[in-house]
This record gives structure tokens, C-alpha cells and sequence, in this order.
């Protein structure tokens, strides 16, 4: 906190002194200025809550789903052989080049915003849970087995809580492909959110609007990381520990 307050203390002073040019910076007491417009006319609060709910939306049905298509690939590796290939392709494919046309089926409403944050998170979860049933102790499993267990019980009792900590990792990953996806969506199509804000203020050479948008999007991906920090604390105690 010290080094932040250091750092916007000195751009202030920059600006003031002529060393830095507001104009194209921006400066902190105008940030200040355009972030209480914004908060007494409900534009950030608005804009905030459209990007906070597709994000959210997109991220839990791509994470969740991601991850549950991961976990039931363990027992069937001929078709996780099959499609291996198309995952790997679509996963180094940029998820915002699909923009277009999700934005051409969908609309430019909040349903083509969840899809984009949808498509990026689901394959970056279903790989790493798949990932992480490779990793399951094989003894364990033939264990499981000699025990007379079904394969229900070695998927709830062994696959499920030997992959959280892949599953959980992959989470972490998505809350930033769920916010990048979700604002190229609104800077592509949009008549609001953060995304749509920024790309309207930086059109306008509105540093100060711009910069009120990108730090609001900082707070809402430190918000959500904490969010994620705790289901992992709830769900893996022995990691914190």
C-alpha cells in the first residue's frame, strides 16, 4: 500500500510540475474526478455489474463444465484419444478471434458475452482435469479395486479429490480468460460494460475514463481471485496448511 501511494503521490506530482502530460497519461486527481462522475451518475455501477455477471456466468459454465468433461474422460481413453487433437487445436486457438461470430449467433447482448467467457474457460479446465487424472497414484487405484470397489466409488473417493488441486489451478487461469474474453466481447459489440466504457473513453482520448474502467477491471479480477483463494482453502485444507 505504502509503495502504491508513493507511486500515485509521485505521477501527481509529475503532472503538476509539467513532466508528465496529463493529456496523454491521464493523472491521478482526474481519475479521482471521472471515477465520482461515474459513481454518482450509476454509469461505473452499471457497467460494472454487466461485466461482473457474464463474467461470472461464462466462467462457472466453463470451469464447471470444463472440469466434468476432464474427470469422465479417466474412463473412456479411446474417445479422450479421439479427441485429444481438436482439443489441443481449439486451445491454441485465440478465443477472440471467435468473437464475430458468437456476436452473429448470439447478438450483442449479455448470452454472446457469457458464450465467449464460456469457450475460453472450457477447454483450459477440461484439459487440466484431464491432466490431473494422469497423475492419480496407480496403486491407489488397483487398491481401490482389489477392495471391491466400483468404479462410482474410485471416481468419487479417488479420481475427484486427487484432480481438485489441477481443477482448482485451472480456475485460477480462467478468471483471467473469462475477463479477456468477456471485454473483447463488449469492445467488438456492446451498448454496455467495463469493456465497451474503455474502448468509448480511449476513442474520445479520455485518459481518465480509461484508466477508471481498467482499475475498476483490477479490482472486480483481484475480487474474484480471493473468491477462488477461499473455495480452495474450504475444498483443499491441507494445501493451506
Amino acid at each position: 500500500l505504502a509503495i502504491v501511494a508513493v507511486l500515485i503521490v509521485a505521477w501527481q506530482f509529475a503532472v503538476d510540475f509539467g513532466w508528465v502530460n496529463a493529456f496523454l497519461m491521464g493523472s491521478p486527481g482526474g481519475i479521482a474526478i471521472e471515477a465520482w462522475r461515474q459513481l454518482q451518475s450509476g454509469q461505473l455501477l452499471s457497467d460494472t455489474w454487466t461485466t461482473l455477471y457474464a463474467t461470472i456466468v461464462g466462467f462457472l459454465l466453463g470451469s464447471i463444465g470444463g472440469s466434468m468433461a476432464g474427470l469422465l474422460l479417466w474412463d473412456s481413453r479411446h474417445v479422450a484419444r479421439i479427441i485429444d487433437p481438436f482439443v489441443v487445436a481449439l486451445n491454441g486457438l485465440p478465443k477472440i478471434s471467435l468473437a464475430p461470430m458468437i456476436i452473429i449467433w448470439f447478438g450483442s447482448g449479455m448470452l454472446s458475452k457469457v458464450a465467449l467467457a464460456f469457450i475460453a474457460t472450457f477447454i483450459v479446465a477440461l484439459l487440466s482435469a484431464y491432466q490431473g487424472t494422469h497423475q492419480i497414484d496407480a496403486n491407489l487405484v488397483n487398491l481401490m479395486r482389489s477392495l471391491g470397489a466400483t468404479k462410482r466409488q474410485i471416481f468419487l473417493k479417488v479420481v475427484v479429490p486427487a484432480t481438485l488441486p489441477w481443477i482448482i489451478s485451472a480456475f485460477r487461469l480462467n478468471i483471467g480468460f473469462a475477463l479477456i474474453a468477456e471485454i473483447g466481447g463488449e469492445f467488438i459489440a456492446s451498448d454496455k460494460g467495463l469493456g465497451r466504457s474503455i474502448f468509448v473513453a480511449g476513442n474520445l482520448f479520455n485518459l481518465n475514463a480509461v484508466w477508471v474502467g481498467v482499475l475498476t477491471l483490477m479490482l472486480v479480477a483481484i475480487a474474484l481471485y480471493l473468491v477462488v483463494s477461499r473455495i480452495e482453502r474450504y475444498l483443499l485444507p491441507w494445501e493451506s496448511r
